[in-house]
């Protein structure tokens, strides 16, 4: 998969533990993601670190939300 983008208000984390658990974050090269909560954020960022390079970007530390970008560690094939 090219593009994986995520937009489902708050159930991030719940989606990536899903894909992670059964082989298919590794197979997905872009993520793009909103986030929720700091709280989100950290576990977002645990769980693309086996696979992806993260960066994410809120406009304040007290934002709510924010966005991220990942794309896969493997090189292209």
């Amino acid at each position: 998969m090219d593009l994986l983008k995520l937009d489902c208000e708050g159930a991030e984390v719940a989606v990536l533990e899903d894909l992670a658990e059964t082989g298919w974050l590794e197979r997905v090269r872009w993520v793009r993601l909103e986030w929720h909560g700091q709280q989100n954020l950290a576990r977002v960022a645990c769980l693309l670190a086996p696979t992806h390079v993260f960066a994410a970007h809120c406009d304040s530390p007290q934002q709510p939300l924010g966005f991220g970008l990942a794309h896969s560690r493997k090189v292209a094939d």
